[in-house]
């Protein structure tokens, strides 16, 4: 993999990472407000879409340079969908609001969501990142 396109693909994931971000926050803003179910659900779709591109691109780009924690990394963006899968399918098939916890859940999924990438972002990627860094210096 040349310099250029280690480049290029290292900045795309930093802009996906804000995203992302930004979309849980609105999700999560979403939810405390107890917006209508459609609001949450499309943002949730939105999500999807960002993450699934940032999470093929982020596994891409680990296997092309041989990061010896791409099954890792894998794992932990499984366990990441599972997350808002379980969020969606709340919203989609179980959305009682005459049940007082029904918008605490879904604000406790959310938080989840951002404590997880909180983390995330902060170890794992971190050591992508660091590791796309030292082969751009070769």
């Amino acid at each position: 993999m040349e310099n250029n396109e280690l480049y290029l693909i290292f900045k795309n994931i930093d802009e996906q990472h804000k995203k992302i971000l930004d979309t849980v926050n609105d999700l999560k803003e979403a939810c405390t407000k107890q917006e209508v179910k459609e609001k949450v659900i499309k943002l949730i779709q939105l999500l999807d879409e960002y993450v699934t591109e940032h999470f093929r691109d982020e596994e891409y780009l680990a296997k092309k340079i041989g990061f010896i924690k791409v099954e890792g990394l894998k794992d932990e963006h499984n366990y990441f969908r599972g997350i808002y899968y379980e969020l969606c399918f709340h919203y989609k098939y179980k959305n009682n609001n005459h049940n007082k916890y029904y918008y605490l859940f879904s604000v406790y999924l959310v938080q989840s969501m951002i404590e997880w990438l909180d983390y995330h972002i902060n170890t794992l990627d971190k050591e992508l990142m660091d590791f796309v860094e030292a082969k751009l210096k070769d």
